[in-house]
């Protein structure tokens, strides 16, 4: 099953914030709780842990995206031989 990692909030006035570094590339396997992406907040530089195991399928935005409103899909998730349709889940994305 493939997994949606949004741009966090990281805290109750966050409305958007800046990929700085991805730290996984597109097929690397990913851990629950494994540091993924560094965001930039409005506050501080953070390192985002991946909420889901599996394998790194989809960047969607990079640094070079500017501010990302939160909540919007960075990247997807799956499962190691796992084919996705981006489009497809992103549709179904709520």
């Amino acid at each position: 099953m493939a997994y949606v990692v949004v741009m966090p909030r990281a805290g109750q006035t966050m409305e958007e914030g800046t990929i700085v570094e991805w730290l996984k590339n597109e097929g690397d396997l990913v851990a629950k709780g494994e540091p993924l992406v560094t965001i930039l907040s409005d506050k501080a530089n953070l390192e985002v842990e991946s909420d889901f195991a599996g394998v790194l399928k989809k960047i969607l935005l990079t640094p070079d995206d500017g501010d990302i409103e939160c909540l919007t899909p960075i990247a997807i998730i799956g499962e190691r031989d796992e084919g996705i349709d981006v489009q497809a889940i992103l549709a179904n994305y709520d």
